[in-house]
């Protein structure tokens, strides 16, 4: 059984939810590729007003559950809540860019093939709208570094499907994806439209699923990768992972955006190094199950991140209250 998502209810109630540096560009930004109209949401980095500076774009599917409860269908991303708290901590944030998905268009819009039971097939006109629409008038209105080094795209379950579709056809715009729970079941073509797109330029594309997804859909995630991997993409432009116990949700989806953002902007993001002080001295040095910091107490609000040597964040831990962290979940290695 595969999850499928219709479409979405019109929202949940309660009161908005977005940060003040969410708004909305466009309540019927026109498609003409597909003639239509659709709502695209827009986040600002908090010091977007206060600067000169360009930013990077983020392109997001889903727009609906990105930023506000109140629109959402059973809860957001809190992608503004996300970046405005990496933002405290020194990091660099994008602007990002979140488009509504079609209602009852939902599922021709995100898939570039027909599925035999589901329809679908008009997911290659609304990339083209993203790329030859969308993004230009971003680029026109707002201060953004507009090369594909600097541009990416993200999404889940068909939004997932859609992301890699976008990123492997147009190379040339997208440097980086993030391919949440993908719907690569929607269709046999997703195999061979990879084969037909082998590596043009450096690319990140970070594929996750949760333990609770099934397990072909787990095993997509491998194949995918070995495709990429026979078609020139290296393996640290690549990054794959199950969260166990994790379902097709956003609370998955949620919980692994910041990790997900820091490691596809790792070149930008800043933040670890120009905070860096002093090193730390932790025991046991290797250690099996736990580590303990020396000399350190925490305080309210710290948070403590671990990550492999290629800049992967594994664990983070927010409102450290202890100096010992167990590190069991973690494989041999250097971290």
């Amino acid at each position: 059984i595969y999850p499928l998502i219709l479409n979405w209810a019109t929202g949940s109630g309660g009161g908005s939810t977005a940060s003040d540096n969410v708004s909305i560009m466009s309540e019927d930004f026109y498609i003409p590729q597909l003639d239509r109209n659709r709502r695209i949401w827009i986040y600002l980095p908090p010091d977007y007003e206060s600067s000169e500076k360009s930013y990077p774009v983020l392109y997001m599917h889903d727009g609906q559950n990105l930023f506000d409860a109140e629109t959402s269908f059973a809860g957001e991303w809190e992608v503004d809540e996300s970046l405005d708290e990496l933002y405290e901590q020194s990091f660099n944030v994008p602007i990002v860019i979140g488009i509504d998905n079609g209602g009852i268009h939902r599922i021709n819009e995100y898939t570039p093939w027909p599925n035999p039971n589901y329809g679908g097939g008009d997911g290659d006109k609304y990339v083209d709208f993203i790329v030859e629409t969308l993004k230009p008038y971003v680029d026109d209105n707002y201060r953004t570094l507009t090369d594909r080094n600097n541009t990416a795209i993200m999404g889940s379950s068909l939004g997932g499907l859609i992301s890699f579709y976008a990123a492997l056809k147009h190379q040339d715009v997208f440097g980086k994806a993030g391919v949440f729970s993908p719907s690569y079941w929607f269709s046999d073509s997703v195999w061979i439209f990879t084969d037909n797109h082998p590596k043009e330029y450096n690319i990140r594309i970070y594929q996750m699923i949760g333990g609770n997804e099934g397990a072909q859909n787990i095993q997509n995630l491998s194949i995918m990768e070995d495709y990429l991997l026979n078609n020139g993409f290296s393996a640290n432009e690549l990054f794959k992972k199950t969260i166990p116990n994790g379902s097709h949700n956003e609370a998955l989806w949620r919980n692994d955006f910041d990790i997900s953002y820091k490691w596809l902007f790792k070149d930008y993001i800043g933040g670890i190094g120009e905070n860096y002080k002093s090193g730390i001295l932790v025991k046991p040095n290797p250690a099996k199950d736990e580590i303990s910091i020396l000399h350190y107490i925490p305080k309210q609000g710290d948070s403590l991140s671990i990550y492999d040597i290629s800049g992967m964040e594994l664990i983070l831990i927010r409102n450290v209250s202890a100096n010992s962290i167990n590190i069991s979940a973690l494989k041999s290695g250097v971290y």
